[in-house]
Order: C-alpha cells, then structure tokens, then sequence
C-alpha cells in the first residue's frame, strides 16, 4: 500500500491528509484511521484533503467503500465529513456525495478548502445551537 495519512485535531474538526495510491484497499485504511481518530479525540467532524491522494476510484470501488466500509466504520463517529477533492478529479456528479447522503452520511465534496471548512463549521453558527 502506498498512502501517507496525516491527521491533525483542529479546534471544531480533524483535518485529514491523504497523498499517494488511491485504491480500494487504501480507501478502506483511510476510512478505519479516521473513525480511529474520531473515537480517540471525540470529534465527529472530518475534512480529507485528498488533493494529492491519487486517481478517483472506479464507480464499482467508490459504491462499496461508501456502502461497506463507511457504514460499518463512520456510524456514531463521523457526524459530518467534507472531501476536498483536486480541480482534475472533482466529479460534476456528485457520485460520492450521492451514494453517501443516500446511506445516511452527511457527506459533501469540494474543490477549494475554505470552502469545506466553512461548510464543517455551519451549524454550529446557527442560533441556537450551541
């Protein structure tokens, strides 16, 4: 395997680096480190860059990381996950974002990171939530 993940607890969120290899395989480290990384800090808020992380998954590969791997490991630790995809690997589908929501992630995809970061943070911006 040929994937580096760094991650880093920010104040309302963990902010995931990904670079190297996307596969299937890598996908499924990925998803089991940041469920880790939730459970051990307590926060349910993810940001992966996956900029520098490789080609998109096939179709096939995506449906089952989604419906396999994140609904055995995001359950009751990922609350709310942004993706922060490279200008070249963005799907104008919304494939991911799709397959996820359907699954009951609150999942979306972007192209610039403040962007993300900004979508994390809003509710907690609503009145009344505190």
């Amino acid at each position: 395997m040929d994937c580096q993940i760094d991650i880093q607890q920010r104040p309302d969120h963990l902010h995931v680096r990904v670079s190297g290899e996307r596969t299937l395989e890598t996908g499924r480290v990925v998803v089991e480190a940041v469920a880790t990384a939730c459970r051990e800090h307590g926060i349910s808020r993810v940001l992966i860059d996956a900029t520098s992380w490789g080609q998109p998954l096939s179709t096939f590969d995506l449906y089952e990381l989604v419906s396999f791997h994140y609904m055995r490991a995001f359950p009751g630790t990922v609350s709310r996950a942004a993706i922060v995809e490279a200008p070249d690997n963005f799907d104008p589908t919304k494939f991911h974002e799709t397959v996820a929501r359907n699954w009951g992630l609150d999942l979306r995809e972007f192209q610039e990171l403040d962007h993300a970061v900004g979508w994390l943070a809003e509710e907690y911006r609503r009145p009344g939530i505190a």
